[in-house]
């Protein structure tokens, strides 16, 4: 339970340093990605289970996802 309650904040840490490092979304990074406490842990189960009717894909080509001006990619599943 406990160690839940911080994957989260270190997803945010390693998502907001990879942006810092151009790595992701053109190094572009978003004030709610800078803010401590706002990437919630269950955020990740949504990305991994790519929830809802469409897909988000991230791909290296657009360096981004929503919110960040990069066109989004529909696909099946």
């Amino acid at each position: 339970m406990i160690s839940g309650m911080y994957l989260g904040e270190t997803a945010r840490l390693i998502i907001a340093e990879c942006a810092c490092s151009k790595l992701l979304f053109n190094g572009r990074i978003s004030t709610e990605l800078k803010t401590p406490g706002r990437f919630y842990t269950k955020y990740i189960s949504e990305i991994e289970g790519c929830v809802g009717p469409t897909r988000v894909l991230f791909t290296p080509k657009t360096g981004a996802g929503p919110g960040m001006g990069a066109p989004l990619t529909k696909s099946g599943g």
